[in-house]
């Protein structure tokens, strides 16, 4: 039977740290995590905390785990609130291990949905178990993206030539990086991938840079700092490739870091990855992002005023 963690199940997760597969790659080589750290906060919190750990003992030992995004709705904008992946325990090795998984899975997303989430996303990789088990359980592949690794060097040459328009991240400067998202990714991607930076949103975001022209966003650089690295998110506008070699080594000459950096380049900003490996960074693997949607379960149907005098009247007929 799967269930919540309960403090009977420290045991559990003891053993089966070292076997869990990642459903979160970039978040988790990033920042890494501490699946009974928190999974003993959700059990304190009650249901509070953004993860929700489940645990099967009867049959396979096995846990999964999954964290809830900030809800970003606001008065004015209605947005979708999501949930990720981040990881299952053990790898499955036979059909009742991959059983297991999909049976996981599947009272993860139903938790997801009674909590709110609107849609579940996976960073998963391209070659592994779960980019095969996860079709099974509903979700759909929406993109790839290469996952890139830039090792911090001391040599590294900075740019430096002053790039026209590049400067540091302004707290007014929110609403032109979204609509610049907005118009470089796919409608149809543009959820997971918003759910996914959510995620990085977890850690720090330590420094920022936009490349501005004509008072809008054309390009934006994000660094979020873990425990392992730290995470690069690069977004350009496609007429503005011939000078992203350029920016990428004026921010990285600037911004002094010795250990890893990470940067995922999504499918449709392709062109950025030999820019990369110019500067140095290597290919670390293919990951696959998917996304399933729920049903939000309703606790207590409204009905508005009119309506139910409708109803009323349709009764006493």
């Amino acid at each position: 039977m799967i269930r919540p963690f309960d403090i009977r199940d420290v045991g559990v997760l003891q053993r089966l740290h070292a076997h869990a597969r990642p459903l979160a790659t970039q978040m988790i080589v990033v920042g890494g995590i501490h699946p009974l750290r928190e999974a003993m906060r959700s059990y304190v919190a009650g249901g509070r905390d953004p993860v929700l750990c489940l645990v099967e003992r009867e049959g396979i030992e096995a846990f999964g785990m999954l964290r809830m995004l900030p809800d970003e709705s606001s008065a004015e904008v209605a947005r979708p609130r999501g949930a990720a992946l981040l990881l299952a325990a053990p790898s499955p090795r036979d059909e009742d291990g991959a059983h297991l998984w999909m049976l996981l899975v599947q009272e993860l997303t139903a938790g997801a949905a009674e909590r709110g989430a609107h849609h579940i996303v996976a960073d998963v990789h391209e070659g592994g178990i779960e980019a095969q088990i996860l079709p099974v359980c509903g979700f759909v592949p929406m993109f790839q993206q290469e996952l890139m690794k830039h090792v911090g060097r001391r040599d590294f040459v900075l740019n430096d030539e002053p790039v026209a328009g590049l400067r540091p991240v302004e707290r007014n400067d929110a609403p032109l990086i979204r609509a610049l998202h907005i118009r470089c990714a796919p409608r149809l991607t543009w959820a997971a991938e918003s759910s996914l930076d959510a995620l990085l949103g977890v850690m720090n975001v330590q420094r920022g840079f936009v490349l501005v022209r004509s008072n809008e966003v054309v390009g934006h650089i994000g660094f979020w700092h873990g425990r392992r690295g730290r995470a690069m998110q690069c977004l350009f506008r496609p007429e503005y490739e011939e000078i992203a070699g350029a920016v990428l080594r004026r921010v990285l000459g600037t911004v002094h870091y010795r250990r890893s950096t990470y940067c995922c380049v999504r499918s449709y900003q392709s062109w950025l990855a030999p820019v990369l490996t110019e500067l140095g960074f290597v290919h670390v693997s293919s990951n696959q992002v998917m996304m399933r949607h729920s049903a939000p379960r309703v606790q207590a149907p409204v009905w508005s005023v009119a309506l139910r005098g409708r109803r009323l009247l349709a009764t006493d007929d």
